[in-house]
């Protein structure tokens, strides 16, 4: 009874947890298209593994080509806005390593913090925010005089400098409609980090100025009833929505972890030796060539550091006790009776009085090992 207790309130949470956990969550929340799922990165890089390392890498070199290819239908524009359905998803972060990875094929990015309520671009960065976006649209500052360039090689940076009391009818201005078409003549790509799109409009209104928005959902964060919610005011908007990317996935996907896990990483310097030893090991086994043995160096004395064998030992013994004359036992003991008996020849001192020749020694006994060679 207590058994299907359990099973049955199982069933019932998994029935009633709506947030969207992995890729197939996300087909069947939404018609978009999945431009790249990244994983999750462990905070200690040593825990981690360098195989996560790379994975990560590789999942933004993907949204990079995604990116390159959605730009490409219709009407090109060269900006576009990066925002989530709540707080927390990471869309931050992933406009910073998108920034980055446009930067490192060559093309020139800029990267505006539109986020004027709770700015991080500059942080993340470890740049200077106290000018920025809120200074150019209310005339205090021009885009090149602001935009700060950092590496990689064509990345530049506008943080969002001063946070107004009134983001959203700066980001709806005229100022902010020429501030667009400004960057778009000078950069191949221009990124947006806006504020979620739930809690307020800010999102939205800056979105319908560019050529469309992406939208970033952290995995076992965001419910689906949310992401809906999310996708409808852009698509009351009039935001041309061109894809979403999955966020923090604690599951990677399918021959992902083995291709850059620790089965195909790059072998040391040892891997070789270690290899070869194996095989002496393997070929001892099965009765291959005897095990070479081990040379002593030129000039070092054997005597002083070599232990004496137990036949050199046996030897020494026999050689003293046949330079001692032999004591005669008492008559009437088991030793004088044992004395008197002649010893029989054995079989070899009869073949050496016969004549023949000695036998020859016998052969080591060889294991072989039933241990394929891998």
């Amino acid at each position: 009874m207590g058994a299907a207790v359990g099973v049955g309130q199982a069933l019932a949470r998994h029935a009633l947890d709506t947030r969207i956990r992995t890729a197939r969550d996300l087909q069947q929340t939404t018609t978009l298209p999945l431009l790249a799922s990244i994983g999750r990165r462990h905070p200690d890089p040593a825990q981690g593994g360098e195989g996560a390392h790379w994975a990560t890498a590789e999942a933004y070199r993907r949204l990079r080509t995604n990116v390159g290819f959605v730009a490409l239908g219709g009407e090109r524009r060269r900006s576009m806005v990066i925002t989530s359905s709540v707080q927390g998803e990471g869309k931050t972060q992933t406009a910073v390593n998108l920034a980055r990875v446009l930067a490192s094929a060559g093309e020139s990015v800029l990267l505006v913090d539109a986020d004027l309520r709770a700015p991080q671009v500059a942080q993340r960065m470890g740049l200077d925010g106290a000018l920025g976006l809120s200074h150019i649209l209310t005339g205090r500052g021009t885009l090149d005089g602001l935009a700060i360039r950092t590496e990689p090689a064509g990345l530049a940076v506008l943080p969002a400098g001063a946070v107004p009391p009134n983001p959203s009818e700066l980001l709806g201005s005229d100022a902010m409609a020429h501030l667009i078409t400004a960057a778009e003549r000078s950069y191949d790509y221009v990124l947006f980090d806006a504020p979620p799109l739930l809690p307020v409009t800010d999102a939205v209104v800056l979105a319908s100025q560019t050529g469309g928005a992406i939208l970033v959902a952290r995995s076992g964060v965001v419910r689906r009833p949310q992401f809906e919610g999310a996708v409808d005011l852009l698509k009351a908007g009039d935001v041309a929505t061109l894809g979403v990317v999955l966020n923090d996935v604690t599951s990677p996907e399918k021959g992902q972890e083995a291709y850059y896990g620790r089965d195909h990483r790059p072998a040391g310097p040892g891997a070789a030796g270690a290899r070869r030893a194996r095989r002496r090991r393997l070929t001892y086994r099965r009765g291959g060539p005897s095990r070479p043995s081990r040379i002593r160096p030129v000039g070092r004395s054997n005597t002083a550091t070599a232990a004496p064998s137990r036949a050199a030992v046996s030897v020494v013994t026999a050689a003293a006790r046949s330079t001692q004359p032999a004591t005669p036992a008492p008559e009437g003991t088991s030793a004088a009776r044992a004395a008197a008996i002649t010893p029989a020849p054995t079989r070899t001192a009869s073949r050496r009085a016969a004549g023949a020749p000695p036998p020859s020694p016998r052969r080591p006994r060889q294991y072989h090992s039933r241990t394929a060679v891998r």
